[in-house]
């Protein structure tokens, strides 16, 4: 068939994962970055970065508890393009209120 994109779920990004990961020209991180989870979600990524291979110019972390596009300093030598992810009520049924965050998803380095 003839797609123009293959979304590749790679479930929890580990060392083992990495390098595959490392490999897709767009990369994304899925995290919470609400006041009580973002302290562990960003230790996680720290974590990462320095057992992996992993660029982090290539790389966008999808995020709740954001307000909108921004870059995410996690260290003084580490930082993340970040993009909000909007309440979905049904993730089986988008509407056309989501059209401006999948425009903003595939538009990504």
């Amino acid at each position: 068939m003839d797609f123009e994109y293959f979304i590749i779920d790679m479930g929890i990004l580990n060392v083992y994962t990495a390098a595959e990961f490392s490999r897709c020209q767009k990369q994304f991180l899925v995290g919470s970055l609400c006041e009580w989870k973002k302290a562990h979600t960003l230790e996680k990524i720290r974590l990462l970065f320095n057992t992996t291979n992993l660029h982090q110019e290539y790389i966008t972390l999808l995020g709740d508890g954001v307000k909108k596009e921004s870059k995410l300093v996690i260290s003084s030598n580490l930082s993340l393009r970040v993009l909000p992810i909007p309440f979905i009520h049904n993730p089986f049924r988008f509407g056309t209120e989501l059209f401006s965050f999948w425009g903003k998803l595939l538009a990504t380095n």
